[in-house]
């Protein structure tokens, strides 16, 4: 049996990694699944985004450009009139580990955009950004892998994102999945999902290890030499984030 994958999303039921409906449900929603809660000063450049009333996660990838999913500021997905509207909706929080009760700094947006390829049917460029309304002297932001031949099959990625981080449905605190072993998304464990698109890094999730509601946009880091460049960014899966997870690869797009 076939059956339709969904975003990682919190705006509501119908999306499952991108977004969670209220920041103030973090006692009763939850981050990445299998993790660990983020140190202080860990992962500085990955941030939450609170978009049209609920949660996304994302990565700073240049002073003034925070990388996210295409469906985290997509009008059309979020049920907005229009780009602006997206736009006027954003709020990105950094150096908070708790989005319920945010220590750090936040900051607005003065621009969101979906890759124009991006299409919410087949999930291809399933990439979006936002330009902050100021450059952020705080972090160095984080490096995007250029080199495709580094995120393969059975890559280690190091995920991190403030979605759901149990099946208690907890959200809003920063979680870090240290390795995550890619796998084919045609892989027989997979066999009966449809897998939407080419250019994903797929990942089994039945040891309750992965993303979920609340992760979308959220990076998928590999490392390359001494640091962690950006490989993906968490899209795409079950219903029940138990089966198998997907991020949109960055490096040959």
């Amino acid at each position: 049996m076939k059956v339709t994958p969904t975003a990682f999303s919190l705006l509501g039921s119908a999306f499952l990694a991108c977004c969670a409906t209220d920041l103030s449900l973090g006692a009763d929603q939850q981050a990445v699944l299998g993790g660990r809660p983020a140190g202080a000063g860990e992962f500085s450049t990955v941030v939450g985004i609170g978009v049209a009333g609920g949660l996304c996660s994302g990565t700073l990838i240049a002073p003034s450009i925070v990388l996210t999913a295409a469906h985290c500021v997509d009008p059309g997905f979020l049920q907005l009139p229009n780009q602006a509207a997206v736009t006027q909706s954003v709020t990105v929080y950094f150096d908070s580990l708790d989005l319920t009760a945010p220590t750090g700094f936040t900051v607005s947006a003065v621009d969101t955009l979906p890759h124009s390829g991006w299409n919410s049917n087949g999930w291809s460029y399933d990439i979006g950004i936002i330009t902050l309304s100021r450059p952020i002297s705080e972090h160095e932001p984080s490096p995007i892998l250029r080199d495709a031949s580094q995120d393969q099959v059975g890559t280690h990625l190091v995920m991190a994102g403030y979605g759901e981080y149990d099946l208690q449905h907890n959200v809003a605190v920063k979680y870090v999945l240290d390795d995550k072993v890619t796998i084919s998304c045609q892989d027989p464990q997979l066999s009966s999902w449809q897998i939407p698109g080419d250019d994903l890094l797929c990942y089994s999730q039945t040891d309750g290890s992965g993303v979920c509601r609340g992760d979308s946009g959220g990076p998928a880091f590999v490392h390359v030499d001494n640091d962690l460049a950006v490989a993906g960014i968490t899209s795409v899966g079950d219903l029940n984030c138990s089966e198998w997870g997907a991020s949109t690869r960055v490096a040959p797009l």
